[in-house]
């Protein structure tokens, strides 16, 4: 046989994609009549409802096996943007002309070539949950062979190299909650809510607020080395992390990911400043933090409401 289909995958023999992509093509040609019944340039569907008619009819078979195939020549790539583009313009009602940056951007639609890496990257970041999965094994040698052979590697192998290269210290074998001991989970440590300031001082005079703060501090924790720590995150999506401990003139500062929450860069820096306090072997200490959802989810003992990975470094380092 020339060819053989295996889980709605045609494989040929010379290990060329032609007919996978004819295969796909074919599907998604059938469908897109379906997107024509119900759409004109000045009548029809909402562009909503044709979006989500796209996704479920002719973009899931796009999607299908996608990112095995990758890379493909480009007559074949050009052959599924065509598909694609042809349902953009039905779902806006745009005629041949327009370009094809706008359709996208109109319809939220990324370039299949895109879409391809994404889903690869998804897959292998799902896979990378079980560390001892047999396929990662099979990767590293793909990739070996055919970085000493092709300047441009199969996408899940390079997705994969990528993955272990910048990633790879963030997996686990296991839950974060089942590496620390269970009383830490359900014992909250010593977190105090407030030390006295409370809101009626936001509009006070700062040297007043400042008094009042180094009066609390002279009180009850004056032999206590001071941690401040702070998360923020710019309007732009930039996000980080501070610590600060005056006494030393010690600072610490940490650029996040544009996706981590102004919570996550807050967690982040109560977590280094406890790890800079056992590093440097400081007692007594206390950490200050502006923080009260913070507060609040350290003094839980629900289990359920410590769903961030730093919530369990925080606890383990404090058990």
């Amino acid at each position: 046989k020339e060819s053989v289909k295996f889980l709605g995958v045609t494989f040929h023999r010379k290990l060329s994609w032609n007919m996978q992509v004819d295969n796909v093509v074919a599907k998604c040609e059938k469908n897109i009549n379906t997107l024509r019944a119900v759409s004109r340039v000045w009548w029809g569907a909402h562009p909503s409802t044709l979006r989500m008619m796209y996704s479920a009819l002719v973009l899931s078979h796009l999607d299908y096996a996608c990112f095995l195939m990758d890379p493909l020549p480009n007559y074949l790539c050009l052959k599924l943007e065509r598909v694609q583009n042809k349902c953009l313009r039905l779902i806006l009602g745009a005629m041949k002309s327009s370009p094809l940056i706008a359709l996208q951007a109109e319809t939220v639609q990324m370039p299949l070539f895109l879409r391809r890496k994404f889903l690869a990257m998804n897959f292998l970041m799902k896979r990378s949950v079980q560390m001892n999965h047999p396929l990662f094994d099979k990767l590293r040698y793909l990739f070996s062979v055919f970085s000493n052979r092709l300047s441009n590697p199969p996408l899940l192998c390079s997705s994969w190299k990528y993955i272990e290269d910048n990633f790879s210290s963030s997996f686990s074998d296991t839950h974060p909650g089942f590496s620390i001991p269970f009383d830490a989970i359900v014992n909250a440590p010593k977190v105090e809510g407030s030390i006295g300031i409370d809101r009626s001082y936001e509009h006070s005079n700062p040297s007043t607020v400042n008094q009042r703060f180094s009066s609390i501090m002279a009180d009850g924790w004056a032999n206590h080395v001071q941690i401040f720590t702070d998360g923020s995150k710019l309007p732009n999506g930039e996000c980080g992390s501070a610590l600060y401990m005056p006494s030393v003139k010690f600072e610490r500062k940490y650029q996040l990911p544009t996706s981590a929450s102004i919570f996550t860069a807050e967690c982040l820096a109560m977590r280094e400043a406890i790890r800079e306090t056992i590093l440097q072997q400081l007692s007594p200490v206390i950490v200050l933090t502006d923080s009260l959802s913070l507060v609040h989810s350290l003094r839980s003992r629900s289990t359920p409401s410590i769903n961030n990975y730093l919530l369990f470094d925080i606890r383990k380092m404090l058990y």
